[in-house]
């Protein structure tokens, strides 16, 4: 039963009681509205792995950037959780082995299939393969920004500061490394601390860009056109350790109209409603 529920039947008893007894019913009253507000007020559970994503409007979009950006506005959402790290190539091995999915050819490279490195290669349909089975989903757009951004408004998970050489920037792109075969492109996910967002989720502008659950489809007042809305085709969010500073702010959208699309940049992270 809810606290507010038992708040509710409780409180009917003591009015039903309060002709016999007067100031002792006020008392028990009293405790039971306390009693209910610690309840509301416990912290939320704690999953390994995951970060609590509070309940609350923020600002999605943007109106300065990318047609499909815009235009900025208020999204309410409940509480949710979100992975703090992309999805490992360990942990999407655990799953492949446990339900006969293939991995992807390229993760039998020594270099990019090393456990603590995010998975990349997977379609959308092999994210969401692997999020139902680990008992999540995949987010979804606005859980996406919202966990990255916070309620402030920000470009980037760090700030409105762009990136820079030495620390966010190269978690993000390297000119050298992208034509290079022999270095590794990805990192774990606590290599570059400063890549965190508000809430600290970890790599939501760099290392690889993520795959959601939405559809492309225009925000609420949105009225340009666009042949690719309302295809049912999924977006990927976040930049990767291809993008430019560009690519890496958090309001980005990438449609992707290729079906099968899978890239050595592409991985994802889950989500899981609050109870």
């Amino acid at each position: 039963m809810s606290p507010y529920r038992m708040v509710f039947l409780l409180l009917v008893l003591i009015s039903f009681g309060s002709g016999c007894s007067g100031k002792p019913e006020q008392h028990a009253a009293k405790e039971v509205a306390q009693h209910a507000e610690q309840q509301s007020a416990k912290p939320p559970a704690v999953i390994p792995g995951m970060t609590y994503i509070p309940a609350g409007s923020f600002r999605m979009g943007a109106d300065d950037s990318y047609d499909d950006e815009a235009p900025a506005h208020l999204v309410d959402l409940p509480a949710y959780y979100i992975d703090t790290h992309e999805v490992t190539v360990g942990e999407y091995r655990k799953f492949a082995e446990a339900t006969g999915r293939t991995l992807p050819v390229e993760l039998k490279n020594p270099v990019m299939g090393k456990d603590e490195l995010p998975v990349v290669e997977v379609t959308w349909k092999d994210a969401d393969a692997y999020a139902k089975w680990a008992g999540k989903r995949l987010p979804t757009e606005a859980e996406w920004e919202k966990a990255a951004r916070g309620t402030d408004g920000r470009r980037y998970p760090w700030g409105n500061e762009p990136p820079y050489h030495g620390g966010r920037y190269w978690a993000c792109y390297s000119a050298t490394l992208f034509h290079n075969p022999i270095y590794t492109r990805t990192v774990p996910g606590d290599f570059y601390a400063t890549d965190s967002s508000p809430y600290g989720v970890r790599n939501m502008a760099g290392n690889v860009s993520e795959w959601t659950a939405g559809v492309y489809t225009p925000y609420p007042g949105n009225e340009m056109s666009n042949r690719l809305y309302g295809k049912g085709i999924h977006v990927i969010r976040g930049g990767a350790w291809s993008s430019n500073a560009a690519l890496l702010r958090i309001t980005r959208r990438q449609a992707i109209a290729i079906e099968g699309y899978h890239h050595n940049d592409v991985g994802f992270r889950c989500a899981k409603d609050a109870e």
